[in-house]
């Protein structure tokens, strides 16, 4: 859990009472969009680099829960199976490995360079976050007065 992320839940939950769920529901997606962008930046920075495929293997997607009231969201980053389907090896490390024959083809030591970068990503995604927050608000609001005057929203 990233320190300091229960300011920002505190200050979409004040959203949330001045708002409809929809609009609360768009500045919590953006807002989590925003965090996982500047930790996918800075974990591409920190990525090994002998081809360059786990790099740009690196994505987010931002998903829904589903079945909850009111409807929250998450975004999940991580290495696509394209290209970044041997993350694991270079994040964890092998034990030393042996061909068939009983010569060592040799061990991967173990990098953490994943779970070491969301951990100094933190600071970095909580700024974007509370930005965008901020930004999501205003842009929200302003969507919302609009469409109350034209008489959409009761």
């Amino acid at each position: 859990m990233i320190e300091g992320i229960d300011r920002v839940r505190r200050a979409l939950d004040a959203f949330a009472r001045e708002l409809p769920a929809t609009y609360v529901g768009r500045i919590e997606r953006s807002v989590n969009q925003a965090g996982a962008r500047a930790a996918v930046k800075h974990l591409r920075n920190m990525t090994p680099v002998r081809t360059g495929n786990l790099k740009r293997s690196l994505r987010v997607s931002s998903r829904r829960r589903r079945g909850r009231r009111p409807t929250r969201y998450y975004s999940v980053l991580g290495y696509t199976i394209e290209r970044g389907r041997h993350a694991h090896f270079l994040e964890g490390g092998t034990v030393e490995r042996f061909h068939r024959t009983g010569k060592s083809v040799g061990r991967v030591p173990a990098r953490n360079f994943f779970t070491e970068g969301l951990k100094s990503a933190e600071p970095l995604m909580l700024r974007a976050m509370a930005l965008q927050a901020r930004k999501g608000f205003q842009q929200q609001t302003v969507k919302f007065i609009k469409a109350f005057k034209e008489g959409r929203v009761r």
